[in-house]
């Protein structure tokens, strides 16, 4: 007959005093580390909601590339907003005593959410006298006279004339926040005119070329 060392048979002695009778009880582990351990067959469907995800926890890094398309997006979100002025009812009558002052046609305030392009167009009917000379343009926080944008109209039919015009300009690395959009006219020469049907659209797009 074998001897066992005494520590050993102390240690055996241990085991068989600590597996007595009665059932097995599972117990829930509370520091397992076991990478990938856990996948999707593992777990039941709706097993992970909004309310059992740490907030924070999911950021872009685990998003897969292309993963969210715009069906998935609230209208909030979605990458472009419009805004549109009008006037059809009304004119305004393009008549200063300085050939150089702008009158303001039509003007719209839009707040961007984020840092994008603004794609502004513009259009509108002048009525013009025989021999009136003018220019429309749009600006983007500015009421004066800017060479950019700008498209003219004149009339030397003889007679009255509905000339229609139009101009479109895009504003880049345009920031986030209130910008004030406008139409403005001018005459050029001593007789002025009248500007009727106007419209003034905005188009932004988030993001920088």
């Amino acid at each position: 007959m074998k001897s066992f060392p005494l520590a050993v048979a102390a240690v055996a002695a241990g085991l068989v005093c600590a597996v007595g009778p009665g059932p097995a009880h599972a117990q829930t582990a509370t520091n397992l580390k076991c990478k990938g351990c856990v996948g999707k067959k593992e777990l039941g469907k709706n097993a992970v909601t909004s309310k059992t995800v740490r907030k924070n926890a999911i950021s872009t890094k685990h998003i897969k590339s292309g993963a969210v398309s715009v069906a998935k997006l609230a209208d909030a979100a979605l990458p472009g907003a419009v805004s549109n002025e009008s006037d059809y009812s009304g004119s305004s009558t393009v008549d200063t005593t300085s050939a150089t002052s702008p009158v303001e046609v039509l003007s719209d305030t839009v707040v961007l959410p984020a840092k994008g392009y603004l794609q502004v167009s513009a259009s509108w009917v002048s009525n013009l006298p025989f021999s009136a000379n003018g220019e429309c343009w749009v600006t983007r926080n500015n009421s004066r006279y800017t060479l950019e944008n700008n498209i003219r109209s004149s009339n030397a039919a003889g007679s009255d004339a509905y000339v229609p015009g139009g101009v479109t300009a895009v504003f880049g690395n345009v920031s986030g926040g209130q910008h004030v959009l406008r139409l403005l006219c001018r005459k050029i020469g001593a007789i002025g005119y009248s500007v009727e049907r106007a419209s003034l659209t905005a188009l932004f797009v988030p993001g920088a070329l």
